[in-house]
């Protein structure tokens, strides 16, 4: 921290910012607190504009500028006004230091939300958000340095302003070993490839404007489609790959919605898996990934499949454990392939050729 800022000796206690916002405005009159609390949103809602504000209580923009000011300075002159804020001060410093001694300003929010216990209630989330947004831009700042996003990453917190200065380079760094390996990573892979400790790493990924994590944990480049989805397509191909197994194609609509926030309708999800050659069906609606070994056609299809590679007699019982290795479908279904088949030829009791023409 800055000399001079605030700080428990108990550090990292849970700390209650929705009562720490309350307090710090208690001192304002009625007006001055709706105008903080409706700039910064404090109630959970939208943060409004100072021309909305001043038309509901006809005064110019200017004036209503002068009042958010004029309240924030009020505060400040509080004697206990640094008291108030020394739990949440001591928090910010233990999480700064956890993650490397830099943090992004959206990943110090998260943090803090998740270190006071917080609801998961969307509506309180926001309030909680809101008002942490709120007691740092207006108070952190005299304990913390605060840097504007730039064109490669966030807007961050540091407890130390020389950290700033290495920061975009160390930011090329994590992208140019993206962009050489070519594919997704979780933070702990990359931390062990730059040898750097995760959690660190795992600050430096959400600093970067250029990287993103998909909704499955895994951390890319911002444009690739298996960070970034734009096609249904690659939101089945990624439901698929992070399941390791065959799905129905209605499980696939429902874990699309879920993980994406935007329901996603059983026809279209079912038309581009149809469609689409990197997915198989592999049972009665059940779908696949071609690059797990699956291969399109019938039942029937898989059944010659199996005899052609053989090349010569093999029994029913490994037909049908081979078959059922690439389709999800019942022993009787494989048995009256294998029988009503005459390309099949039915050798001794339970032994089967394919006919070679």
């Amino acid at each position: 921290m800055k000399k001079g800022s605030a700080a428990q000796t108990n550090r990292g206690s849970a700390v209650n910012h929705s009562d720490c916002t309350e307090c710090l405005l208690s001192c304002l009159t009625a007006r001055e607190q709706e105008v903080i609390s409706r700039r910064y949103g404090l109630d959970g809602g939208v943060k409004e504009t100072l021309d909305k504000i001043g038309k509901d209580h006809t005064i110019t923009r200017e004036r209503v500028r002068q009042i958010e000011r004029a309240s924030i300075a009020k505060i400040k002159r509080l004697q206990n006004y640094k008291q108030e804020l020394r739990g949440l001060i001591a928090d910010i410093d233990v999480i700064i230091n956890r993650y490397g001694g830099i943090i992004a300003h959206h990943h110090l929010i998260e943090e803090l939300i998740q270190k006071s216990h917080g609801t998961s209630m969307e509506s309180e989330l926001a309030k909680q958000r809101n008002r942490l947004v709120f007691l740092l831009k207006e108070f952190a700042s005299e304990a913390f340095h605060f840097k504007e996003e730039g064109r490669l990453h966030a807007s961050a917190w540091s407890a130390d302003k020389k950290r700033f200065e290495t920061l975009e380079a160390t930011l090329k760094r994590v992208e140019e070993l993206f962009k050489n390996q070519g594919k997704p990573s979780t933070h702990a892979h990359i931390a062990e490839k730059l040898r750097t400790d995760p959690e660190s790493v795992y600050a430096q990924l959400h600093l970067s404007k250029n990287i993103a994590q998909n909704p499955f944990g895994m951390w890319g480049l911002r444009g690739w489609p298996d960070i970034s989805p734009r096609r249904m397509g690659d939101r089945i191909y990624l439901v698929l790959k992070t399941e390791g197994a065959p799905l129905h194609y209605r499980d696939i609509a429902h874990r699309i919605g879920e993980y994406y926030g935007k329901k996603a309708h059983f026809p279209t999800v079912h038309n581009e898996l149809i469609a689409d050659p990197r997915f198989v069906l592999v049972g009665r609606g059940l779908y696949g990934l071609s690059e797990s070994g699956y291969i399109k056609g019938t039942v029937k299809d898989v059944v010659e499949r199996v005899l052609e590679k053989t090349r010569g007699p093999l029994m029913r019982d490994e037909i049908i454990s081979r078959v059922q290795k690439e389709r999800i479908v019942a022993r009787s279904t494989i048995l009256l392939s294998l029988n009503s088949n005459n390309r099949i030829r039915k050798i001794g009791k339970d032994s089967y050729v394919l006919n070679i023409k």
